[in-house]
Parts: C-alpha cells; structure tokens; sequence
C-alpha cells in the first residue's frame, strides 16, 4: 500500500491543471494512511504473541506479553516504528499542504536587492 501511496506521489508531478494535482495528493493521502492502519495495530499487537507457546519455546519460560525472556527486541522494530511515524505524518502534511499555482504577477511584486 505505501507502494501504491508513492506511485500516486510521483504521477502528481506530471499532471498539468491544480486541480487534478489536489486530487492526487488527497488520493495519495488516503492510500497512505490505510496502509498506516495495519502497521499501527500490527506493532501496537506485538506485544501479545510474546506470551505464545511457540516464544516461549524460542525464548524460555519466562516470556509473557511484557518480558521477551531470554530473546532480545531488535532494532528492526525500533526502526520500524520511527518510519510508521513518518508514515503517520506524511498524509497529514499533505492533507494541510496547500499546491500552490504558479503565478507570475506573485513573483513580479517581490523586491530583489
């Protein structure tokens, strides 16, 4: 999903009317935050297959839902939570993020020194 999220990032680039680039940013938005969802209940729910009888046989008979026992969290999972940040925060910025036309008489009244 954050594939797809992407690809409809980077076909914004090549439409030509303001209007149609708002609805792809708005229809990127919304991929990304769906694929976000899973993610989010996926790390949220983590916790609870430590306490599962395949761990336990991993990681010893004191794993439960909140000790890993004798296993130790890798750094895959801390990565990956610190990118379902961005993820998170990705589709907020471009539902807020304003695409602004070109407009030469903007660019005209600027006083350059």
């Amino acid at each position: 999903m954050l594939a797809v999220g992407a690809l409809a990032s980077l076909v914004h680039g090549f439409l030509s009317t303001h209007r149609w680039r708002r609805r792809a940013s708005v229809i990127a938005a919304y991929i990304q935050a769906t694929a976000v969802v899973p993610s989010l209940l996926g790390v949220i729910l983590y916790p609870l297959g430590l306490g599962c009888s395949f761990v336990r046989t991993e990681c010893g008979p004191s794993s439960t839902v909140y000790s890993p026992g004798h296993c130790e969290i890798a750094w895959g999972l801390v990565l990956f939570i610190f990118t379902l940040l961005v993820s998170i925060y990705c589709p907020i910025l471009a539902r807020f993020t304003v695409v602004k036309e070109y407009m030469p008489e903007y660019y005209s009244n600027l006083n350059y020194l």
